[in-house]
């Protein structure tokens, strides 16, 4: 039986079912567990968190809960602070972007900078990549497939965007070619997760939103190899090929038992919200709330790879070009996921109001016209300058961005280096 409690009710013993109010007031990524280390209970009643629910049946009562209520938990909320597209897309050339300064990235998210995730990340990266690939391999060798492996990657995931969203979704960018549908794999369920949290989904969306990205693109094991690493335009035939994975995913998927979510994403993560997606045609909210995340994160880590077939744009640019595509995304899930990578996302080289080039480091937590940067390189005198780190929160009068710059214009290679330093 469920109970709601006050905080300052909580005692060791008591079932954790889930916490009253937004996941950022408490400081844990499950939100369901027996709750039996001090420290934990000393967390609780630290927290912002003002009520508890517990479970009866699953451990210690307590004679000053609240009466019992009905057996589930309150609805969340997928609604999410309106911001067009359009201004994504008018963001290179505007001075400055034409978003409220009040726009908030998930600031809470942040437990520390992201350089101090880095490391972290990159071990995470690293199991979640070897684990995607023994799953794949097992798969072609038709083992038993137990997806219950699968669960742990994904909450080491979680609990890397948790600490910092930006950390995890920026180093899966940084792979060879050979790599990339495993660590693809990686990144999308990354990038789902931190959308999920962005749009305040329940605990247990959030973690389905990581588990659909890991395995939404297993029906790629039965594409042909010559079609899935072709480099160059695929033809009519061969793109009927591939249209195919899908469908193939999802008999995959039911074969291991999955989920009704990952199946569901496995399915329709190519559907567009105007309909013109495959392979039902679905569209608006015929499309799952979850395969509206995937659509957006599978085509962003896509386009911001480098493939057999393509140089990757940069992330700056695949958003910019994402807002443009009318029809191919629910707005308001395209919204979520701007705020979550930032309008100028990690990586990004941006031109500054003196005049001087920067590499965006990190997010601030409260503004996402004001990254951290760090400046490297004079556009006027096209040389490079001692590198400085600026929070433009709290830069001089007038210091700001002006506007995005493509880093093939001017030849930079590796600025990954940049945004990794501590």
């Amino acid at each position: 039986m469920l109970k709601k409690i006050t905080s300052d009710q909580v005692c060791l013993g008591m079932y954790i079912h889930g916490f009253e109010g937004s996941w950022i007031d408490h400081p844990f990524w499950k939100a369901r567990f027996l709750l039996q280390n001090p420290r934990d209970l000393g967390k609780i009643r630290d927290s912002a968190v003002t009520a508890v629910w517990i479970d009866s049946s699953k451990g210690l009562d307590c004679r000053a809960a609240a009466p019992a209520v009905a057996s589930e938990s309150p609805a969340s909320s997928a609604a999410t602070p309106a911001m067009s597209p359009a201004v994504v897309a008018a963001a290179p050339v505007a001075a400055p972007v034409a978003v409220a300064p009040s726009v908030k990235a998930p600031a809470a998210v942040r437990l520390g900078s992201c350089q101090q995730e880095l490391a972290q990340a990159a071990e995470v990266s690293t199991h979640a990549k070897y684990q995607v690939a023994r799953l794949f391999q097992d798969a072609r060798l038709g083992k038993a497939i137990d997806l219950g492996e699968m669960d742990a990657v994904v909450e080491q995931i979680s609990a890397s965007v948790l600490r910092h969203p930006s950390a995890m979704i920026s180093l899966t960018r940084l792979r060879t070619a050979d790599e990339y549908t495993y660590i693809h794999s990686v990144s999308v369920c990354a990038l789902m997760t931190a959308v999920a949290r962005q749009m305040e989904l329940s605990t247990a969306e959030v973690q389905a939103a990581g588990t659909a990205g890991l395995l939404h693109d297993v029906g790629k094991l039965l594409t042909p190899p010559e079609v899935l690493n072709k480099p160059g335009r695929l033809t009519d035939e061969e793109f009927s090929v591939m249209k195919r994975h899908p469908e193939q995913g999802v008999a995959l998927l039911q074969e291991w038992q999955a989920s009704a979510e990952t199946i569901d994403v496995c399915r329709h993560h190519h559907e567009k919200f105007d309909g013109s997606g495959y392979p039902d045609g679905l569209a608006g909210t015929q499309i799952s709330l979850l395969s509206r995340i995937a659509a957006v994160c599978d085509v962003y880590d896509a386009i911001s790879s480098t493939r057999p077939y393509k140089t990757a744009w940069s992330p700056a640019e695949s958003i910019r070009r994402m807002a443009e595509w009318t029809g191919h995304f629910d707005p308001q899930v395209f919204q979520a996921f701007v705020k979550t990578l930032g309008i100028y996302p990690i990586g990004s080289l941006v031109r500054l109001s003196t005049e001087q080039l920067a590499v965006v480091v990190d997010q601030h937590p409260d503004n996402l016209l004001t990254p951290k940067v760090r400046v490297f390189f004079s556009s006027r005198s096209r040389t490079p300058l001692p590198q400085r780190l600026l929070d433009l929160s709290r830069a001089p009068a007038g210091e700001r961005i002006l506007r995005r710059e493509l880093p093939e214009e001017w030849g930079f290679r590796n600025l990954e280096r940049l945004w990794q330093q501590a």
